[in-house]
């Protein structure tokens, strides 16, 4: 399958902050599943979250997950 997420944020490494899973062309949403154990690591959010995290958390920021 190929998909498309918006306003990708790195953590470290591969793992991200993202939205929700776009088609190639990112016009329609694929999947919009939030709160649930679907990637390997990625953080899945609304848009408009993965958007604030996008515009307001710069690369040097250090993230703790716990």
């Amino acid at each position: 399958d190929v998909y498309r997420v918006k306003y990708a944020t790195r953590i470290r490494g591969s793992y991200y902050y993202h939205s929700i899973l776009f088609n190639a062309e990112g016009t329609e949403i694929t999947d919009a599943r939030l709160g649930m154990a679907l990637s390997h690591g990625c953080i899945r959010l609304a848009v408009e979250n993965a958007q604030w995290i996008y515009d307001n958390v710069l690369d040097t920021t250090t993230i703790i997950i716990n």
